[in-house]
């Protein structure tokens, strides 16, 4: 119960929204219920995540965030290749193997 009492007394300190290659993200200091500051960045941009298996996600440096958002956007087809495949798979195995019992997996 502890570590969820501490996830709800982080503050905001600085919120201020951002732009690489036309995507929008936030960029975000915060500090835990104990003082901590750290820094985080975080997308939702609808325009660089629609068709894909995500609505947002984070990172805890610009570098790193810029490096997803160059990913998302230059693999994008690839990307919307895999999931098809995995969607495709899904199906297989749900319609061809499993059997409707829990299997404990």
């Amino acid at each position: 119960m502890k570590y969820l009492q501490e996830l709800t007394f982080i503050n905001q300190l600085m919120v201020m929204t951002k732009t690489y290659r036309n995507i929008e993200y936030t960029y975000m200091i915060s500090e835990t219920w104990n003082g901590i500051k750290y820094d985080n960045y975080h997308c939702n941009d609808r325009n660089l995540l629609d068709g894909l298996e995500t609505s947002m996600f984070t990172k805890l440096s610009e570098q790193d965030m810029r490096d997803e958002i160059d990913h998302l956007i230059d693999q994008r087809q690839d990307l919307l290749q895999i999931q098809d495949l995995v969607y495709e798979a899904r199906r297989d195995w749900y319609s061809n193997t499993y059997s409707g019992e829990y299997t404990g997996d």
